[in-house]
């Protein structure tokens, strides 16, 4: 009975039990899977399986010629080699125990024997590597040794822990039994003497295991410490070595001992567990105890270490942050940088009607080429010489009769000016130039000539575009197609020459006589600037003219070279006669007769008059000559440039058959063109016949038939010199044609309808009416190339010619103009945007209503032009921005009986089946202008009529053209918003008020010119001639000096 009860109980204690795994948690900072491998493999050491291996170090390399001399190249295998040396100093006699029974093993003697005094210490003190691996082999040897007794020690200890279990019970059964309360002590008192050495023993093994992993971890911990050799951190990291070599040693020392344990006498062995005079369980727990220290120790270290690791991180973190910052700072100055080029660039290509450079070679190719022996002088003249060295000059002009050659003299000073600019490049020096050309209308302005230079300064040093883009940011084109374009470019231009990045600026301009309008105002630019700026230097070139001269009022500042004077004529008649060497020996049929070549020079040079133009022409004439006619012609030629012009059209009469009439519609067409034509332009636009026309190199040969008056130039024909178009307009003579020049305008009025009726919807074939104008290509060929001309300037030639004749408006030409606006005015529009001048549009279609109404102001006609006015006026931006847009919004959001609509009511969308409910007729709201982004405070007129500005809740002013309804420019009013915009009477200011101060622009340049702060204002005007202002604020008028800014003393308080 008892044994089947013990049975049961011990089968039932054995299943209950919980295991337990002898090795201790890592801590997660620590954490491997290398610990986690060694905990499980030593978890069943207790029952008896084998302990895990002690890692071995690395091969051991030698340091010397004794090949026992070897050292541990790794940090682990250090501290455990110091770990043994100084447990062995430290316990000599467990030591030397430990190596004698070592010893034994190896030498293969009786390991039975514990007699380890006659046995002689064998092991290699000097390898460090053979005695770890001796060290393991002895645990393992011990350990299976011990293995069936460890075994039966841990049957005992569970059949005691059965007793245990049942051991109250017994307890409370003996009690009321007095002899067998004696008898279950003494049971007791045995059980607690067998119990020691069985607890010892199962206290030992697991302690060896429990060592033997750690021993593992430590190693591979030591391995973390040799991986991160941080200065900062080195005496942590020594003294964490020396505390890991410390537990090395307690480690070293319970092994030892238990490995001499395993090999003692057994009796002996249990007598010692009986006392636990080993104490294994204190052993393990102080080793633990040196464990926790050295964690804390490494927590430490590994905190240092990762605060100098971050530390690191947070420098190269830092250092790449600043990096990568330079990298986008650079990468984003580099986009800035292009975008600003890209922004600048179309600033360029909107401010250009034509660039100086090109127009300088194309004259100097036109004109022959430039020799610089008849032009050079001017280089070597005293008054150039002046102009250049002494500072107090300022302005040079360079004067002359036509055909004196001022325009190759300047062509030449603007090379040895370059020289100087380009070859050594100075950013603080820029060189600007311009050459007016009468015969071209894109040239001929005080506006061209301040763009063509705005345009070469910004081209050549693009940091002055700034002061161009200032203006175009805000205004657009509009900056250059208002009437005020030249205020706005002589402000931008001035601030141009006045930046301070310049310490020398020159500017040439050539024949400011071709400059037809706004000449005045280019005069007195110059003047103000040459007085105002002293870095910059002008020349400038002109026919002897009065009112010039009056104008530039040249003193000490200035230099006039004029080359009639005695002392200049002779140094032209010098220049003229190097020129006429030159181009003599340039012709082939005079280069074998030097009798004959003397001659002519001899007759040229006599008759040239120090006339380049002259010479130029006469040349011109004598290449075309045969070699026995030279001489007569010589002699034929008449002296002076009308002279030669009057042989130049008698030889045209001459011709055969019509070619006379070719030649002089072709002269008319080019005399009277608004700008130079091209070939196929001119041939339609003067009237020749369709087998000569459609043929280029057939209008290519009529022109050069026009002897020496046309000259073409990259398709394009140009009028030789201004003094010919004056010759050929009848200016300076007699009409030179057959019929009235007026009535060229008529005809070209006539050809440029008849050229647009090829006009039709959508005549690119986009196909899509949302296109925007940016989007289209021209296509090739070009549909509208030989019309542009036409659709620009058709209505011009049509006002001209009437308005210089007696012709009334019901006449031919007037019933062709109805006709037009009827069939094909929605047509045009389409045509003007693609071409980009939907404003000449505007202007255009202004001008004949003005004409108009002078005339016939009752006519049916007239109706109809205003309607065309209106539909444009309201409809200008859709258009421009999309052209095919003409056909959708413009006409169904147009009023329902606007006559437009109505006329063309077939070009309507299809598609749109419900159209908008619009207004019956136009209402009296001619123009609609749109801008702003928030609510419209005020408006004003100007006093001429020509401008509205409008203040809004958007803190801007905006200025309208009211004649294009474009937006002229945008005015900033930071700050505040403005409750009252008013215009001074001559037109030029505009002053905007509001409830915190008052300012006042220039309206012509843009430029705020006075800032009244802390000004309380209600309303304000100017005076009648612009140059004071009142402010209206509670009681008081305030009244101030425009100029100044300053407040006039007899303010009034009311």
């Amino acid at each position: 009975m008892a044994p089947k009860l013990w049975q049961r109980m011990k089968a039932w204690k054995k299943g209950g039990k919980t295991q337990t795994d002898p090795t201790p948690k890592l801590r997660d900072q620590v954490a491997s899977p290398v610990h986690s491998t060694h905990a499980q493999e030593s978890s069943t050491t207790a029952s008896g399986s084998s302990l895990p291996t002690t890692p071995v170090p690395a091969p051991i390399q030698t340091t010397s010629s004794d090949a026992g001399a070897t050292l541990h190249p790794t940090l682990q295998g250090r501290l455990w080699t110091d770990a043994y040396d100084g447990l062995k100093r430290e316990q000599p006699k467990l030591v030397d125990a430990y190596e004698r029974l070592l010893s034994r093993e190896l030498g293969e003697g009786n390991l039975s024997s514990t007699d380890e005094v006659s046995q002689k210490n064998d092991i290699d003190q000097a390898n460090p590597k053979t005695r770890q691996i001796q060290f393991d082999r002895l645990l393992q040897a011990g350990l299976k040794k011990t293995e069936k007794e460890a075994a039966v020690k841990q049957n005992i200890q569970e059949a005691m822990d059965v007793v245990d279990t049942v051991k109250d019970w017994i307890n409370q059964a003996v009690k009321s039994v007095p002899e067998a309360a004696i008898a279950w002590t003494s049971v007791c008192f045995v059980l607690e003497i067998l119990a020691n050495p069985i607890d010892e023993a199962v206290a030992n093994r697991d302690g060896i295991a429990y060592v033997v992993s750690r021993m593992n971890w430590y190693w591979n911990l030591s391995h973390l410490l040799e991986d991160n050799p941080s200065d900062r951190s080195a005496g942590l990291r020594g003294e964490l070595e020396n505390q890991i070599i410390e537990l090395y040693k307690s480690l070293l020392s319970y092994q030892m001992k238990s490995a001499c344990l395993y090999y003692r006498n057994r009796l002996l062995v249990i007598l010692r567990d009986v006392v636990k005079l080993d104490d294994w369980e204190n052993t393990l727990q102080s080793i633990k105890d040196i464990e926790s220290t050295i964690q804390r120790d490494f927590d430490t270290f590994t905190n240092s270490e990762i605060n100098d690791h971050l530390r690191k991180l947070a420098t190269t973190a830092e250092s790449i942050h600043s990096d990568i910052y330079r990298a986008i700072q650079d990468q984003t100055a580099t986009q800035q940088e292009t975008r600003q080029k890209e922004k600048d660039d179309e600033c360029l290509r909107a401010l250009r009607v034509t660039d100086p450079r090109i127009d300088k070679t194309r004259i100097t190719v036109t004109k022959g080429g430039l020799h610089r022996d008849s032009s050079n002088w001017i280089l070597q003249h005293e008054d150039f010489q002046r102009w250049r060295n002494d500072d107090e000059a300022k302005v040079l002009w360079i004067k002359g009769d036509p055909g004196k050659g001022k325009t190759m003299l300047l062509i030449a000073i603007v090379d040895e000016l370059e020289k100087g600019v380009y070859s050594k490049p100075s950013p603080s020096t820029v060189l600007s130039y311009f050459f007016c050309q009468g015969t071209n209308s894109n040239l001929n302005s005080a506006s061209a000539v301040l763009r063509g230079l705005i345009y070469r300064l910004g081209d050549q040093k693009p940091s002055l575009i700034s002061h161009l883009r200032k203006r175009y940011d805000k205004s657009g084109e509009n900056l250059f197609n208002d009437e005020n374009v030249f205020f706005a470019l002589s402000e931008v231009l001035e601030g141009m020459l006045r930046d301070a990045s310049l310490s020398r600026a020159y500017v040439v301009i050539d024949a400011l006589d071709e400059c037809e309008n706004e000449l005045q105002q280019l005069l007195k630019f110059i003047v103000d600037n040459s007085s105002a700026l002293s870095h910059v230097k002008w020349i400038i070139s002109s026919r002897n003219r009065h009112d010039i001269e009056w104008q530039l009022q040249l003193n000490n500042s200035g230099v006039k070279l004029t080359l009639e004077l005695t002392q200049n004529a002779e140094q032209v008649s010098y220049a003229v006669n190097a020129y006429i060497d030159f181009k003599i020996s340039q012709i082939e049929s005079l280069q074998d007769d030097g009798e004959l070549r003397a001659r002519v020079l001899s007759s040229i040079r006599e008759k040239a008059d120090g006339t380049f133009l002259w010479v130029a022409l006469v040349i011109q004439q004598l290449k075309d000559a045969n070699e026995w006619d030279v001489l007569d012609v010589v002699d034929e030629l008449p002296r002076g440039l009308d002279g030669i012009y009057d042989r130049m059209m008698d030889q045209i009469n001459q011709y055969k058959r019509q070619n006379p009439q070719f030649c002089q519609s072709v002269l008319s067409a080019a005399t009277l063109a608004y700008r130079p034509l091209r070939l196929r332009e001119i041939a339609v636009l003067s009237g020749l016949p369709q087998k000569i026309s459609d043929d280029l190199r057939s209008v290519n040969k009529i022109v050069v038939m026009c002897g020496s008056f046309l000259t073409i130039r990259e398709g394009y024909v140009y009028l030789i010199h201004q003094s010919a178009k004056d010759y050929l307009s009848g200016e300076t003579s007699r009409n030179p044609f057959s019929f009235k020049l007026m009535d060229v305008h008529q005809s070209i009025f006539s050809r440029s309808l008849k050229i647009m009726s090829a006009l039709r919807r959508d005549i690119y074939s986009l196909n899509n009416p949302g296109l925007p104008i940016g989007e289209i290509k021209l296509p090739d060929p070009d549909p509208l190339e030989v019309m542009r001309y036409s659709c620009v300037y058709w209505i011009d030639h049509f006002c001209d010619f009437y308005s210089d004749s007696e012709c009334q408006f019901h006449s031919i030409e007037g019933k062709a103009v109805d006709e037009f606006l009827r069939k094909k005015f929605i047509y045009w529009l389409e045509a003007m945007s693609l071409i980009g001048h939907m404003d000449n549009a505007v202007l255009a279609i202004a001008r004949l209503e003005s004409l108009l109404k002078k005339q016939s102001s009752g006519h049916e006609i007239l109706d109809l032009v205003q309607d065309s006015r209106r539909f444009i006026q309201q409809n200008k931006w859709v258009i421009e921005n999309a052209p095919l847009q003409t056909y959708v919004s413009a006409l169904i959001f147009s009023p329902a009986n606007c006559l437009t609509r109505k006329i063309f009511q077939n070009e309507e969308p299809e598609w749109i089946t419900t159209k908008p409910r619009v207004e019956a007729y136009w209402s009296p709201r001619l123009q609609t202008v749109e801008g702003h982004e928030l609510y419209v405070r005020c408006v004003a007129f100007s006093h001429d009529s020509k401008l509205l500005a409008s203040g809004s809740d958007d803190e801007s002013i905006k200025i309208w053209n009211m004649a294009t309804g474009s937006l002229k420019q945008t005015l900033d009013f930071q700050g505040s918003c403005p409750i009252s915009v008013i215009f001074s009477h001559d037109s030029k200011l505009l002053a905007a008020v509001s409830l915190y101060c008052v300012k006042i622009w220039n309206i012509e340049t843009g430029t705020l010119i006075q800032t009244l702060d802390n000004y309380r204002s209600y309303s304000a005007t100017f005076s009648p001639d612009s140059k004071r202002f009142a402010v209206h604020s509670g009681y008081t008028i305030g009244i101030w000096d425009v100029e100044t800014g300053s407040s006039i003393r007899n303010s009034v308080t009311i």
